[in-house]
């Protein structure tokens, strides 16, 4: 529950700060969909979990464009 929180509150802060959420690498899968690493999300989880990654694989047709306009942002 902590890491849930601290979690929280680390992507409110980027809201606040930047307007928008920060997301990990963006890559290309074999089938040419857009792949984004959303595991390890930091350097703890990368010692912890050594050589586990996961990555979210968006929909045909979503590309960075998309990708940036559909993120979360800020309503301030």
């Amino acid at each position: 529950m902590v890491r849930q929180l601290r979690l929280v509150r680390k992507s409110l802060r980027g809201l606040r700060k930047t307007g928008n959420m920060s997301i990990g690498l963006v890559t290309r899968a074999h089938d040419e969909r857009l792949s984004v690493r959303v595991f390890p999300g930091n350097r703890i989880e990368g010692i912890l979990f050594k050589h586990m990654t996961v990555d979210a694989r968006m929909l045909l047709g979503i590309d960075e464009i998309a990708l940036a306009e559909t993120s979360p942002r800020s309503a301030l």
